[in-house]
C-alpha cells in the first residue's frame, strides 16, 4: 500500500536537523512511494544543500517564494502528495524505523481508520537526553472524548487519507494549532481515529519549545483556537470557559514553572 510523506521546513530548521529527519524516513523498513517537502520561504544556502542532498526521483521539493506559515504550506503541500495516504512529518524530529511499516500494516487491517496516530518520546534539543512520553487515548470513542479539552493527536506520528482531509478543509492557517483544528473538523466529518500505543517518532522538545508556549502573543492565538471551535459548535460555552482557564494559566506561568507543569502534569513520564 503506498503512501506519501510530507514534511514542511522553514528558515529556523537547521541543516542537521532536517538531514536527521530524511535519514529517519529513507531508513524506514517501509520505505514510502513519495516524499513531499515544502520549504516555506528563504532558507540558508546550508539548509538548501541539506535537502538537495537526498534528492531523488520519489521526492518532490515545493519551493515558496515567501514564508506563508505551517498551516497554508501544509495545505500547498497536501495538493503534490500522490497517494491517498498521506504521513505527517516535522523537519527536526525522528521516525523510528518500523513507524510506517507498523502504522501501514494497521491501517490495511482496518480500512475504516481515517487518521492514524501513535505515541512520541520527548527528548532534549538536541535528541539526546530522554525527557517523558507523551501518551493518547487509543480508540475513536476516547479519542473524541479527550479532544473536547487537549489535543489526543501527536501530529508528527499521524497519517491520513487524503480525501477524508479534503474533505474537511484541508489545512488552514491557525498558528500553532493547524493540526489540532484540523482533527476536530475531521471528527466532526465523521471520520474515524485510532493511536498505536506504541512509540513511533522523537520529538525534539526541550526549554525552547516550552518558551514558544507562552507569553501574549500565545494567549492570543488560544483565545482565536478557542472561539473557532465554539463557532463551529465542536465545544460548548462552558467547555470554552474551561478550556481558556486551563490553557491561558498555564501560558501565563513563568518558564521554569510551566516546563515543569508540562512534565509532571500533561506526560507520563514512563518511557
Amino acid at each position: 500500500m503506498d503512501f506519501s510523506v510530507l514534511m514542511a521546513v522553514y528558515k529556523d530548521n537547521t541543516p542537521e536537523e532536517v538531514s536527521n529527519a530524511i535519514c529517519s524516513v529513507l531508513q524506514q523498513s517501509l520505505r514510502p512511494g513519495q516524499i513531499v517537502i515544502v520549504v516555506d520561504g528563504p532558507v540558508s544556502e546550508q539548509l538548501t544543500d541539506a535537502i538537495n542532498e537526498y534528492k531523488s526521483e520519489d521526492m518532490r521539493i515545493v519551493q515558496l517564494p515567501e514564508n506563508v506559515g505551517l498551516g497554508r504550506a501544509l495545505n500547498i503541500g497536501i495538493q503534490h502528495c500522490s497517494y491517498e495516504y498521506v504521513a505527517r512529518m516535522d523537519a527536526d524530529d525522528y521516525s523510528r524505523p518500523e513507524r510506517f511499516e507498523k502504522q501501514m500494516a494497521y491501517l490495511q487491517t482496518h480500512p475504516e481508520v481515517d487518521v492514524l496516530g501513535g505515541l512520541i518520546a520527548e527528548y532534549d534539543e538536541r535528541l539526546e537526553v530522554f525527557l517523558t512520553v507523551r501518551r493518547v487515548p487509543a480508540s475513536d470513542e476516547s479519542i473524541r472524548a479527550y479532544m473536547k479539552k487537549r489535543n489526543a493527536m501527536n501530529h508528527m506520528t499521524v497519517v491520513f487519507k487524503k480525501s477524508k482531509l479534503l474533505e474537511a478543509g484541508g489545512y488552514q492557517h491557525c498558528p500553532y494549532f493547524e493540526d489540532y483544528y484540523l482533527w476536530c473538523r475531521m471528527l466532526q466529518n465523521g471520520c474515524r481515529f485510532h493511536n498505536l500505543q506504541r512509540i513511533v517518532v522523537d520529538v525534539r522538545s526541550g526549554y525552547d519549545m516550552i518558551g514558544r508556549r507562552g507569553g501574549s502573543g500565545y494567549v492570543g492565538n488560544i483565545r482565536d483556537f478557542e472561539r473557532q471551535l465554539l463557532g463551529m459548535r465542536y465545544i460548548s460555552r462552558l467547555e470554552y470557559a474551561r478550556n481558556m482557564l486551563v490553557r491561558v494559566s498555564v501560558a501565563r506561568m513563568p518558564q521554569r514553572f510551566r516546563s515543569s507543569f508540562y512534565r509532571k502534569m500533561l506526560r507520563n513520564i514512563n518511557p
